[in-house]
């Protein structure tokens, strides 16, 4: 499933037909601007929280 999400929109998610390479991991990427170490780090451990959980 592909998210996407660009400032304060959030469009449909979409499934793939395929994986698009052999790594089958879960993936997020975050293009920010102006985002602090400290709050990309409590945003990216609150995901890692939910996912695990």
């Amino acid at each position: 499933m592909l998210v996407h999400a660009v400032g304060h929109a959030v469009y449909p998610a979409e499934m793939l037909g395929a994986w698009p390479d052999d790594g089958r991991g879960t993936r997020m990427v975050f293009i920010t601007q102006g985002w602090s170490d400290a709050f990309f780090a409590q945003v990216r451990d609150g995901a890692r929280a939910l996912v695990s959980a």
